[in-house]
């Protein structure tokens, strides 16, 4: 809420930050999120996201030189990835002191290779939605709106200028009643898809509502107590009982001194 409120203001319309649970759940059989240590489910997760639902054309990651979890895991089990889904574009690469021109080139490699898959999806916008590129140019022009820097049209493709195509074709090849019809159309299948998970949510949430009830209290009295600026000592002790289970568990799970050979 706090994100979306920000991203309003700063006219980032219709933008929505990445689900980490649906993140999870499609790397999980390919990268075992119970492996900590770092972020390297999420590499796997996003890479076939981003394809599946055409959010970018090339995925980055960039990771610390020597990165186990990313440099040792992820990135051998992004070849299976990329066999599995053609056209994915994966760029991983590491940081070090002395790689700035390999960093630079590999990425403007990687790149090129996105800018290329860009122009060809705009070009297939442009034969799906029965519209040339001086059309839409030339209403742009005429409606600099539509072309804001921080207007974010309705996701159909990958890149935004193909997006950008799809939203002003109806306005270039259409009448009112025509989009009017569309956009009804449109409104009635995001209805239609979000209404089961909106029910599902509302009937998790009644469930649990004894327990959500009960922790917002909670919170509600530590946040009171921050504000008066007095910590009752119960919290202390729960504070100080936290570290102590959080060194133990350190120690306990400490790796063993090797041996010289």
């Amino acid at each position: 809420m706090v994100f979306h409120t920000f991203a309003w203001f700063g006219g980032l319309e219709n933008y929505t930050l990445p689900n980490m649970d649906e993140i999870a759940e499609v790397s999980h059989q390919y990268y075992d999120n119970d492996l900590r240590g770092g972020e390297g489910h999420m590499e796997v997760g996003k890479l076939i996201l981003n394809f599946i639902k055409q959010k970018a054309h090339m995925t980055l990651s960039v990771k610390p030189f020597g990165c186990m979890p990313s440099a040792g895991v992820s990135d051998g089990i992004q070849s299976l990835i990329t066999e599995r889904y053609p056209g994915t574009i994966f760029c991983p690469v590491e940081t070090s002191g002395d790689g700035r021109v390999n960093f630079q080139s590999r990425v403007q490699m990687f790149l090129f290779k996105a800018k290329q898959a860009a122009r060809d999806e705009l070009d297939r916008a442009l034969v799906e939605n029965g519209v040339t590129l001086e059309q839409v140019q030339a209403f742009l022009e005429k409606n600099p709106r539509f072309g804001h820097s921080l207007r974010k049209p309705d996701h159909r493709y990958a890149g935004t200028a193909a997006d950008l195509v799809n939203e002003v074709a109806p306005y270039i090849t259409g009448n009112v009643f025509s989009r009017t019809v569309t956009r009804a159309k449109k409104l009635a299948k995001v209805a239609k898809e979000t209404a089961p998970k909106v029910a599902t949510q509302a009937k998790a949430v009644w469930a649990d509502r004894a327990d959500l009830l009960a922790r917002a209290r909670e919170d509600l009295t530590v946040v009171r107590e921050v504000v008066e600026g007095k910590i009752g000592d119960e919290w202390l002790a729960i504070g100080r009982s936290m570290l102590k289970r959080h060194e133990a568990a350190h120690e306990a799970h400490g790796r063993e001194p090797i041996a010289a050979e």
